[in-house]
């Protein structure tokens, strides 16, 4: 078993990295940031949403299951809605397309609040929020 973990240097990424590696699970880490990874794993830059599906095919290669912790939220602020469906929406799709092309096991996603209410809104949210 060989577990792609995207987002990998992200908050949660981290954690799932940690509790696999904990759970003597075989990990690849992907991030759009590689350099802030631990070298000496087998650590991959994440394409970009526009990247040739070669490059999607090339991050599942040898991966059993995907945990998809990768996404763009409004930490830094600036982002369009075009930013949040590219980073969010497209690179899923087509990282999840590769790995159903080559991963025997699951594709596991975590989203975010932000693709119920969008980029703009920072009010509290609750069962009651309409999308």
């Amino acid at each position: 078993m060989k577990v792609l973990v995207t987002g990998a240097s992200g908050f949660i990424g981290r954690l799932v990295v940690e509790r696999l590696r904990e759970a003597g699970v075989e990990v690849r880490l992907a991030s759009r940031y590689p350099e802030r990874l631990a070298s000496g794993s087998d650590i991959v830059g994440l394409p970009r949403f526009d990247e040739p599906a070669k490059d999607f095919l090339a991050v599942t290669r040898d991966i059993t299951d995907v945990v998809h912790c990768a996404g763009l939220n409004n930490d830094h602020g600036g982002a369009t809605e075009a930013d949040y469906r590219a980073a969010n929406a497209e690179l899923s799709a087509r990282l999840a397309h590769a790995a159903a092309m080559q991963a025997s096991g699951r594709f596991i996603q975590l989203s975010s609040v932000r693709a119920v209410i969008g980029a703009r809104v920072s009010a509290t949210i609750d069962e009651h929020t309409v999308p």
